[in-house]
């Protein structure tokens, strides 16, 4: 998809230039020279139909914001990085404010829109966090209610008593943000284990 402008800035300012050039070359017509009145008419016009194009770009990244949905990574399109940089990428999250984390967590718990992930696959990331809890580095599908599943790669911190699910096909209850389903906190208390 080509970038979209989002703002009628560029359309506006190109109707005034084309209005300006239209009204010169009006008056060149009329004074008898044609071939300058015409080239300004045919400017004036050429500029309406890319202000017109610009407005149509505006519209849609609008619309696109206002009712779209978050997506996530086509699969079948891999990113110019290799293998290797991806999985040290996934394997080593960038540094978390651990207090931050936590009031994060509790507000999406408080707020947040129920769902579940399923888990596509998971390996432990070999470290622990804060707590003593095992890190995992997992392949997710999200889903959400009232909302499109998701999939994508997550590194989480799981219950010791939890960790049964960490297998392809294990579900966790989730909390999600509402507008953003990729941020969730697991609800490790509404889960069932056998």
């Amino acid at each position: 998809m080509h970038g979209m402008t989002t703002s009628r800035g560029p359309a506006t300012v190109l109707f005034l230039v084309a209005a300006v050039e239209l009204l010169i070359g009006v008056g060149f017509l009329i004074a008898g020279t044609i071939a300058v009145g015409a080239a300004l008419m045919l400017g004036g016009l050429l500029l309406c139909w890319l202000g017109m194009r610009f407005n149509v770009r505006a519209a849609r990244a609008r619309a696109l914001r206002e009712r779209g949905v978050a997506g996530t990574v086509d699969w079948e399109f891999t990113p110019s990085a290799g293998a290797a940089e991806i999985e040290r990428a996934v394997a080593a999250p960038a540094p978390v404010d651990p207090a931050e984390a936590a009031r994060d967590k509790a507000h999406i718990l408080a707020t947040g829109v129920s769902g579940t992930v399923r888990v596509l696959s998971a390996e432990f990331a070999g470290s622990l966090d804060e707590r003593g809890r095992p890190v995992y580095s997992a392949q997710l599908h999200i889903q959400v209610e009232g909302r499109d599943p998701v999939a994508g790669p997550a590194v989480f911190a799981v219950p010791l008593e939890r960790v049964s699910v960490m297998r392809p096909g294990g579900v966790i209850p989730i909390k999600a943000d509402p507008y953003d389903p990729r941020k969730f906190a697991a609800d490790w208390d509404r889960l069932i284990t056998p």
